[in-house]
């Protein structure tokens, strides 16, 4: 019998057992994903979660930070980063970030009382490694916590990118290079850090090292329930096995781009090492002046950045406004008012869509990206 065909019928075996409803709290298959993930990326413990912003979420609240306590992140982050630190009371401070997505680290700011730090290895790059390195050196106590949702299977100098932080996060959501459907998954090499995410968000399940006091009381965790549903792992364990495969083919499509656009001096490439990325998600970043976008270039699709510019909101400020904001039927996201002068770096961030980059064949690209450069030249 085939591996194929034996994965097949074990994981049809597995989903008929979930719709008979013959499994419960945590069938050993989960626990084994979870082992796997953390084998594949060289940590000492994984743990699955409902989502990402779940897996954030535990991640944080299992630092033990006191309220109004300051979280610092870049301004190139993700509605739900910057969301989970307002909703449980914490205060954002946004730092700007260099066209190679790294954040501008202000060291007067890390000598203030930072209680935690946010990194993102946004789409793939890995470059905030570099000031997560230069962090511990300057404020060594500080705790770090790394989204690591649009980076899977990148590395740092080699080695997995996770194990530079406290604790490391991905969402398994289904545009990501690894998908559960839904899903989240946090790695540490802590012990006591995992142990406390457990009480906090996975009722049921055993502490490690020691005798879980919440199994005779069903359906308790200190904060709420936040398991991955059984079928979202045996769908991200395939993805898992493939990602190798799927990272190979778009680095020799990502060093192609740089290769053809490298020398063109109306863009801007991020500095990278091409082999130490991975995962990628919504697509590959670039940065131009808009006066070179005067005419739209039809022949590739080319995405802009389009997260809100939160540290710009009032209601984003500070846990206070954003809580009056949600308690407010009547104000929605689209009626806030922007502050003025918010013209920044995040305006002359474009994307080659990553769902076209995944299909387009090698000869085709070179020539799409080839005319793409002679644009620009001609703008």
């Amino acid at each position: 019998m085939s591996n194929l065909l034996l994965k097949i019928i074990l994981s049809l075996n597995i989903v008929k057992n979930i719709i008979f409803n013959r499994y419960s709290k945590y069938p050993k298959y989960v626990i084994d994903f979870e082992k796997k993930l953390a084998d594949k990326f060289s940590s000492k413990y994984a743990l699955s979660f409902s989502n990402g912003t779940q897996a954030f979420e535990a991640s944080l609240l299992s630092l033990g930070l006191e309220k109004g306590s300051k979280i610092l992140l870049s301004k190139l982050t993700f509605t739900s980063t910057c969301i989970t630190i307002l909703k449980n009371g914490f205060q954002p401070v946004y730092l700007d970030f260099d066209k190679n997505l790294k954040m501008i680290l202000d060291e007067d700011i890390l000598k203030k009382d930072i209680s935690a730090i946010v990194v993102t290895h946004a789409f793939g790059y890995t470059n905030e490694t570099y000031n997560v390195k230069k962090i511990k050196e300057l404020k060594p106590k500080v705790k770090i916590i790394a989204d690591c949702s649009h980076a899977h299977g990148a590395k740092f100098n080699n080695e997995s990118i996770l194990n530079f932080a406290d604790i490391s996060f991905m969402s398994l959501q289904g545009a990501k290079a690894i998908s559960a459907g839904e899903g989240g998954i946090i790695f540490t090499n802590s012990k006591d850090l995992l142990n406390t995410m457990i009480q906090l968000s996975h009722p049921s399940r055993q502490l490690i090292d020691k005798e879980n006091l919440y199994l005779n009381i069903p359906g308790f965790s200190k904060f709420g329930k936040s398991r991955i549903h059984p079928i979202g792992a045996i769908l991200a364990s395939n993805d898992l096995e493939n990602l190798n495969r799927k990272n190979t083919l778009l680095k020799l499509k990502l060093k192609l781009i740089y290769s053809l656009l490298k020398n063109n001096k109306y863009l801007y490439l991020p500095t990278i090492d091409v082999e130490n990325t991975g995962g990628y998600h919504y697509g590959i970043p670039f940065f131009i002046k808009k006066v070179y976008f005067k005419n739209e270039y039809k022949k590739i699709p080319i995405k802009k950045y389009n997260y809100l510019k939160y540290d710009r909101y009032h209601e984003f400020s500070n846990p206070e406004n954003y809580y009056k904001f949600i308690v407010s039927n009547d104000k929605l996201i689209e009626d806030l008012k922007i502050e003025s002068n918010t013209n920044d770096i995040r305006d002359e961030l474009y994307f080659f869509d990553l769902d076209w980059l995944k299909k387009i064949k090698i000869h085709n690209l070179r020539k799409e990206i080839s005319d793409f450069s002679s644009f620009l030249e001609n703008q």
